[in-house]
């Protein structure tokens, strides 16, 4: 009897230990952490990508918002690809011209032409209360907003053009390969541009590019309507704009368009410009 009485009060001081094995969930492995997307370190910022241009206008239908007034916009196109997933108006700073700081009320991707090409960010501004609608003058990258390659762009800042002042070309690219709208024979050359291009405006022969062998050859613009629905110019204007030349001359070397010869979103006409056709790396 003795000896099952030392077992019993044995029993009972194992008790709590029992009840509370009992009691604990049941769990499973621990699920494995989530990994990062690879992304370069924030210092390598200025030798991979950056700000090209910052262009404000005016508010379209698909800028507007229910809730809130939108009083302008800003396009902000970049020097690559952005990772889709990174773009969030928080990632952005607007500088207005009464002194104050906003963060955009929406932050989109910009039509493309090509879908890889998708370096362009329309920022929808809220009005601030009281007083008039200011003037947004500079925008900064304030968050983690990466390429598609996954360079980092944070610290990347510029000023904003003004709303009236004209699209200009920002950089001009001749392609390995014609895209769709030239012709096998011809050059395909790429152009970016500071605001979306709704369609060709002017006429043949304001276009020109200047031939590495020398001479000048006319290029025509891939119609920019053609992605479109009917008459839907706002779903066609991209920043990116597609020309295409004739090749049996020589390989295309600088571009030459006159004022006038494209037209942006809000039919206004386009800058002259001359500059440097520039090959992609690897091309």
């Amino acid at each position: 009897m003795r000896r099952c009485g030392a077992c019993s009060l044995r029993s009972l001081a194992a008790l709590p230990s029992l009840l509370l094995a009992a009691c604990a969930p049941t769990m499973g492995a621990p699920a494995a952490p989530r990994q990062p997307i690879p992304h370069a370190p924030a210092g390598a910022v200025g030798a991979t990508a950056t700000l090209l241009a910052a262009h404000a206008g005016e508010p379209t239908l698909p800028d507007l918002d229910a809730r809130q007034a939108i009083f302008a916009v800003v396009y902000v196109v970049f020097s690559a690809a952005l990772d889709p997933a990174s773009v969030t108006e928080g990632r952005f700073l607007v500088a207005l011209d009464d002194g104050r700081r906003v963060v955009p009320a929406r932050a989109t991707l910009v039509n493309s032409r090509a879908p890889h090409e998708q370096r362009a960010v329309v920022l929808a501004l809220a009005r601030p209360k009281g007083g008039k609608a200011p003037r947004p003058l500079s925008v900064s990258v304030i968050g983690a907003l990466y390429t598609s390659s996954g360079a980092p762009l944070e610290g990347s800042s510029g000023e904003i053009e003004a709303a009236e002042a004209a699209a200009r070309l920002l950089a001009a690219r001749l392609l390995a390969a014609p895209p769709p709208g030239c012709a096998a024979a011809e050059q395909g050359l790429r152009t970016y541009w500071t605001l979306p291009m709704a369609r060709a405006a002017g006429v043949d022969g304001e276009i020109a590019v200047s031939l590495a062998g020398g001479g000048l050859a006319p290029a025509r613009v891939v119609d920019l309507s053609e992605e479109a629905g009917e008459g839907d110019g706002l779903r066609a204007a991209a920043h990116v704009v597609d020309l295409c030349v004739g090749s049996s001359a020589g390989e295309a070397a600088r571009l030459v368009i006159g004022g006038g010869a494209l037209a942006d979103i809000y039919g206004r006409p386009s800058a002259a410009a001359d500059a440097a056709i520039s090959r992609a790396r690897g091309e």
